[in-house]
């Protein structure tokens, strides 16, 4: 069998290719959406001189020694992406059926990396699995830290950046070297004085507006673009077919857009924030594009915003803490419901119908609500939703059992007045089960990488946490996440057709990992429904949006605002509360 018909073969059967020569890589297996892991090679060099190994599709790998260190012969650089055993390794040989040999390459390495993918795979053959092996790119297994839009608006923005943002021209002084040189200075001698240094600044200045002005104008054609080609995939949404877009065909995960995205206005602020046009060494970055986008959103839903949802750690308050008295967000969140706005705190802490634990972690923002007196018409604009969607609380003022005085707090919702019929249908049997099977996977991560955490197990989820202020890896983090969710993956398509599918959440929350039933997809669905706001009213600002957070689901349900620590989210807020409508009882005080 030729090489090409090994390759075409591949492809017929949705194989998984193990490729170790070097030569140019078959874009079509990529089409084909193949996985493919091939040898880096072994010249010492830069593994991206060579193809396939420096194609970004492909999973290139490296060989590593008995030391677990990178073998000294083994190709390296920005297009490895794993490296494994590769040195003294036996292998079978030609000759006869018992033929054996000790060799070392990035190919004996290779065929590890391959037998882990087709092992992975196996775990999860059913197309509901986003690592089904006859729809896995093998790219989506790179992007696990990406966001593909964000990367495509980075990587056009970088062409005017490498083209057009050149080094800056340096303001050449002279150096005092002797006196006559102090002399030609104060006496009028020849050397460059400072009317001279003047004007180079002078001719600096008049040379670097242009050149920054020209180069803003490029951004704000590409962002132009951008924003054309989102409305585009919009309208084809809107008609059923968002597939035929010329953005889903160039970022095929791209998400849904619930609203316009002004982002040639949105880069215009944030070049007056961060100069972006004017640096000269360091382009436009991850973070700058997701701020711009955070910012074209705000823009954009302002008028209509109904309702507004916020994940609680990392992006009300730090991870682990509490709302304190001090925060700069209790008069923004009490703004937003002066604009009629409905506020929900949606959080993956679960705390069946306990009150008590929510206002212990909100304590700060309902000590506020209660030294501001806020009447019980608008303190019935706050929610609290834990458990990403099963313990719904309202708040509003009520007696202290205690000490019998009229404080405010929050008030559990019995969930027969707001959870859908799906929901209910959730038998408590079958979700203790499903834990079970979450569980068992969780104890074999924490054995199998020595991890220094406990579980624990709620009613509704189950999880990893550390032990002692243990800092756990994110990669880590991520196994437990991915592993856990593929096994109960599998655990629900062996499941009989008696059982009701359970939807779940196993994701990373920073420095713990847990498995939670339902998810915020259905949390601000059901917030939608209980409080009548349609997808394009509705906004939620959280910090998980990669896709091993749990934020990352809300965005087929709702316009949303990916922030990194509670002070962005104070800035976002500075930028949303002055385009919000109050009502006329409301505007003098907000």
């Amino acid at each position: 069998m030729s090489e090409i018909t090994g390759v075409e073969y591949v492809m017929q059967q949705h194989l998984l290719l193990s490729h170790t020569k070097g030569r140019e890589h078959k874009g079509s297996v990529i089409i084909a959406a193949i996985a493919s892991a091939v040898a880096a090679e072994n010249e010492n060099d830069d593994a991206c001189k060579r193809s396939p190994s420096s194609a970004e599709e492909t999973i290139t790998v490296g060989a590593s020694d008995t030391k677990d260190t990178r073998a000294s012969f083994s190709n390296r650089g920005s297009c490895t992406d794993v490296f494994a055993p590769g040195v003294d390794l036996l292998s079978t040989w030609i000759g006869n059926p018992k033929a054996k040999l000790a060799g070392m390459g990035t190919s004996m390495a290779t065929s590890h990396v391959a037998g882990l993918i087709a092992y992975y795979l196996s775990l999860a053959p059913n197309t509901a699995s986003a690592f089904y092996s006859g729809t896995l790119s093998p790219k989506q297994m790179k992007e696990l830290k990406r966001d593909p839009l964000i990367e495509f608006i980075k990587g056009l923005l970088l062409t005017p950046f490498i083209l057009h943002a050149k080094p800056r021209k340096p303001v050449l002084t002279s150096p005092v070297v002797d006196g006559s040189d102090i002399g030609g200075q104060h006496g009028g001698g020849s050397g460059s004085g400072p009317n001279n240094q003047d004007d180079d600044r002078n001719d600096y200045q008049e040379e670097e507006k242009p050149m920054v002005d020209a180069n803003l104008q490029r951004y704000l054609e590409i962002m132009k673009s951008v924003e054309v080609m989102i409305e585009e995939h919009r309208r084809k949404a809107l008609k059923g077919v968002p597939e035929h877009s010329r953005l889903h065909r160039i970022v095929p995960s791209v998400a849904t857009f619930f609203t316009s995205l002004p982002l040639e206005t949105a880069f215009l602020n944030a070049n007056a924030k961060h100069s972006i046009a004017a640096r000269r060494f360091v382009p436009p970055s991850f973070n700058d594009i997701r701020r711009i986008l955070n910012t074209a959103q705000v823009m954009a839903i302002a008028p209509t915003l109904r309702l507004i949802t916020f994940d609680g750690d990392m992006t009300l308050y730090d991870d682990g803490t509490s709302f304190t008295d001090t925060s700069p967000l209790i008069s923004l969140l009490i703004t937003l419901m002066r604009a009629n706005l409905r506020v929900a705190i949606v959080t993956a802490a679960g705390y069946p119908g306990d009150a008590g634990k929510y206002e212990e972690r909100l304590a700060g923002l309902l000590r506020a609500f209660q030294k501001y007196n806020l009447s019980e018409k608008l303190l019935e604009c706050f929610y609290v939703l834990g458990g990403e969607c099963n313990y719904l609380f309202r708040c509003g003022w009520k007696k202290n059992e205690a000490s019998g005085e009229d404080v405010v707090g929050l008030t559990y919702i019995q969930p027969e007045t707001y959870q859908p019929e799906g929901m209910l249908a959730w038998k408590p049997d079958e979700i203790q089960e499903f834990l079970d099977v979450a569980e068992e996977n969780l104890r074999r991560c924490v054995s199998a990488m020595n991890l220094k955490a406990t579980i624990l197990r709620k009613s509704r989820a189950v999880g990893i946490v550390p032990l002692n202020g243990a800092k756990i890896a994110r990669e880590q983090l991520d196994e437990c996440v991915l592993s856990t969710q593929q096994r109960l993956l599998e655990y629900q398509q062996m499941s009989g057709p008696s059982k009701v599918a359970i939807p779940f959440c196993a994701f990373n929350g920073g420095n713990d990992v847990f498995v939670d039933i339902g998810n915020k997809l259905i949390g601000v669905q059901v917030l939608q429904s209980y409080l009548g706001a349609a997808p394009d009213a509705t906004l939620h600002v959280g910090d998980q949006f990669l896709s091993t957070g749990n934020d990352f689901a809300t965005r087929s349900s709702c316009c949303t605002l990916w922030i990194v620590n509670p002070e962005e989210t104070e800035s976002v807020l500075k930028e949303l509360t002055p385009l919000l409508r109050f009502p006329a009882e409301e505007k003098s005080e907000a």
